[in-house]
């Protein structure tokens, strides 16, 4: 973290360490990251959207490329017991899922499920509950699915969802960003506690 925001006023943080997700491309641009999520080890997994890359940023500093296979990845979560990876892909409107072998190794891609809901694309940020439901923003909606990706229900939203996060004293607040304001859900379910997967969106 090189800046924070507490309240309106920008305050640089001097960062003790600097990680690279790779190289800059032919024009000279660096990879830009758009998503991320931590595990319980300080591993970290952010999608490069531009580059079609998920790179690992593991607790001792180094990183890899973990997947190339994910057209326009966006959002990224992990189930609560950190053995599988989902990753949103934005234009085709899917979600893939991989089996994570090792801090920065995964195992086969698996399609886990497609928002079949029209031609504007926004597989975009995600988030997961304690019972490890997936949780999607879309063009629209928010779209929830169980474990095995059975479509639960799909949330509209009043304009166009970007990003959704459980919060609140027992996180059964599901926040849902929008394009013209954050929307506050109140849930049945928690999402995953810090402690027991920290995810940052």
């Amino acid at each position: 973290v090189v800046r924070r925001f507490p309240g309106m006023t920008p305050e640089q943080i001097d960062a003790a360490e600097t990680y690279s997700l790779g190289e800059p491309d032919k024009k000279g641009k660096p990879p830009r990251p758009n998503d991320l999520v931590v595990d319980r080890q300080g591993n970290i997994y952010v999608t490069v959207t531009g580059r079609n890359e998920v790179v690992c940023v593991r607790s001792d500093g180094t990183t890899s490329v973990a997947t190339t296979g994910v057209i326009s990845p966006n959002g990224i979560t992990m189930s609560p017991d950190e053995k599988t990876l989902y990753v949103a892909s934005y234009k085709p409107k899917t979600i893939e899922k991989f089996p994570v072998v090792s801090p920065g190794v995964l195992g086969d891609q698996q399609r886990f499920a497609v928002m079949d809901d029209g031609d504007a694309p926004g597989a975009d940020g995600m988030a997961i509950d304690s019972a490890g439901n997936v949780y999607c923003a879309g063009a629209t909606a928010v779209w929830i699915w169980n474990s095995a990706g059975q479509l639960l229900e799909t949330v509209e939203c009043p304009t166009r969802p970007i990003n959704a996060t459980f919060g609140g004293a027992d996180r059964k607040t599901l926040f849902i960003a929008c394009f013209d304001g954050v929307y506050a859900l109140p849930m049945k379910i928690s999402g995953v506690k810090p402690a027991d997967g920290l995810q940052a969106n």
